[in-house]
């Protein structure tokens, strides 16, 4: 009986201690604006269809654009330039 309780109090600790881990990231992620990680993530969901650069943070729209430019698209996620097709 005593192992059991033990394991079940085991297993508790071991999911409040993953929750909270998550949610300090999370937290941290909001309080120092996100990093490189967070401009990759809406960069993803803009070429997505999911956000646009209006629903992204202010503070991380030019690196946003930045980024979406490095990939050769344009703030909405689109080619900068058509895609060359060879005549065959």
């Amino acid at each position: 009986m005593f192992q059991r309780e033990t394991k079940k109090k085991f297993k508790l600790f071991s999911i409040i201690n993953n929750y909270l881990s998550k949610l300090s990231t999370n937290i941290g992620l909001l309080l120092i604006g996100g990093g490189d990680e967070m401009v990759v993530v809406y960069a993803t969901l803009i070429v997505k269809g999911v956000k646009t650069i209006q629903q992204v943070p202010t503070k991380l729209q030019a690196d946003v654009r930045n980024h979406l430019n490095s990939l050769d698209l344009d703030e909405n996620g689109n080619p900068l330039s058509p895609i060359a097709t060879s005549a065959a």
